[in-house]
């Protein structure tokens, strides 16, 4: 299929669907972190400029995932 893309559009770029991407971060998920990790993606999709979901991503590293989570249990997380 992307070759068929590639031959009529060859100027397109692919873009993974979100829900397939989804679907893969969430495969390889702890099934205790899937709410957590759904949160953010959210977040990070939901920024109106390349920049901005750059800059979100950015603190979503492990440390930043554990600070998330014990604000979000406790009412004041930005999940």
């Amino acid at each position: 299929m992307l070759e068929a893309v590639e031959e009529v559009f060859p100027e397109a770029k692919y873009q993974r669907c979100t829900v397939h991407f989804y679907r893969n971060m969430f495969s390889v998920t702890p099934h205790s972190k899937v709410k957590l990790i759904a949160k953010m993606l959210k977040a990070i999709h939901a920024q109106e400029s390349k920049k901005a979901a750059r800059e979100k991503a950015g603190g979503c590293g492990r440390a930043a995932c554990h600070k998330a989570e014990r604000g979000c249990q406790e009412g004041g997380g930005q999940c």
